[in-house]
């Protein structure tokens, strides 16, 4: 279970960048002293018929240099993970040129659904072979290692939504932001 934040971001119509949000000088995993900082990008975009809105914001995140080390080794490792499925993706679309003589619509997302639960399944083995990658966002989220941030847009304003896996770390990050602290169901 995760805790979560939310934080009202101030909208001017206009899209942000610099967002002022306090996190307590310790490390955002452990509590350890801060040793070094992450720079995260959230964004997020909001259509109604009328009015089509981008919102983005760079975030520093404080980190020990253990914890930081942990996380680039993890990013590291997605990176291998994206060129083992490239590699594979040509493979096959060769093969499958080469055995068929012809390429069908069928045939392309057969492969190409192949390769994603081939990806899908070497990203499981990494996340539950090391248990603390279990703790960082996966491809379709923002955040660093034990924190997703995520920015909800309304026609009213936008709020950043952020789930720690650190409870003392999200209820002190609450207390500094003047939000309150709720539990959150995230994984």
């Amino acid at each position: 279970m995760r805790s979560r934040v939310d934080l009202p971001v101030l909208d001017s119509g206009k899209p942000f960048r610099n967002v002022n949000v306090n996190f307590p000088r310790q490390c955002i995993y452990c509590n350890k002293p801060v040793e070094t900082w992450i720079e995260t990008d959230v964004s997020s975009e909001l259509q109604t018929r009328n009015r089509r809105a981008y919102y983005s914001a760079k975030l520093q995140m404080p980190y020990c240099r253990e914890h930081e080390t942990c996380y680039q080794q993890y990013k590291r490792k997605h990176g291998v993970w994206l060129a083992v499925l490239a590699i594979v993706v040509l493979l096959l679309f060769v093969g499958g040129y080469l055995l068929t003589a012809h390429f069908t619509k069928y045939g392309f997302f057969m492969l190409l659904a192949f390769c994603v639960g081939i990806i899908a399944v070497l990203d499981k083995v990494l996340i539950y072979t090391i248990p603390r990658f279990r703790e960082i966002p996966t491809w379709f989220q923002h955040g660093a290692l034990g924190v997703t941030v995520k920015i909800e847009s309304a026609i009213s304003g936008a709020r950043l939504e952020f789930n720690f896996t650190n409870k003392e770390y999200a209820a002190e990050f609450a207390r500094l932001n003047g939000s309150v602290l709720s539990s959150s169901w995230v994984h």
